[in-house]
């Protein structure tokens, strides 16, 4: 599974926004009120992200670890390839696992990435939206300052929920399983 690019969430976030504009000027021509939301939704938002980071917390520790060692495994390789010793193969497996954090279970962090990413694109949604309404509240001539201040603690929320998902997604990846992966930069998440 690839990671969350850039492009996508901005495709994703101006989708959001168009949708969200256009339901507001079809609401405004049809006299009815504005779309706003709730004060609950930033508390789930938040709460959401919250999980995430605690639920990621074991794999990121074990993934750093697993990136610590891959570091010193090349660096042993290198060392050897500079003194001449032939045997440089079996240097790029992990050293001892004494001080290893425990192994997570692979499919609880395969579900992790999956919700991570997942968050990240509806966080991304959700931005484009709440970034638009508060731009539509802020345009109208007569402003309800607890509007406005509903759309934009929304926005920060899900600006939050963004940036966990991102995070959780760069804790879930694996180091390359050879030094010719690292050169191409093909990296994977697990």
């Amino acid at each position: 599974m690839n990671r969350t690019t850039p492009g996508t969430l901005a495709v994703t976030a101006l989708i959001g926004a168009v949708l969200a504009w256009m339901l507001e000027s079809w609401l405004h021509a049809q006299g009815r009120p504005m779309l706003i939301p709730a004060l609950t939704l930033p508390v789930v938002l938040l709460a959401v992200a919250v999980l995430l980071i605690v639920f990621a917390w074991p794999v990121r520790r074990y993934t750093k670890w697993l990136h610590e060692e891959h570091e010193r495994a090349e660096q042993r390789a290198r060392r050897r390839a500079v003194d001449g010793d032939p045997d440089t193969a079996d240097d790029l497996a992990p050293a001892s696992p004494d001080g290893a954090p425990t192994r997570p279970d692979p499919f609880v962090a395969l579900r992790l990435v999956a919700f991570a990413k997942a968050s990240s694109l509806s966080a991304a949604l959700l931005a484009g939206s709440f970034a638009s309404m508060l731009l539509y509240v802020l345009t109208r001539s007569f402003i309800e300052t607890g509007s406005a201040w509903e759309c934009g603690v929304s926005l920060l929320a899900s600006i939050v929920l963004l940036v966990a998902a991102l995070l959780v997604e760069r804790w879930c990846s694996l180091p390359p399983s050879s030094p010719g992966q690292q050169r191409q930069g093909a990296r994977g998440t697990a």
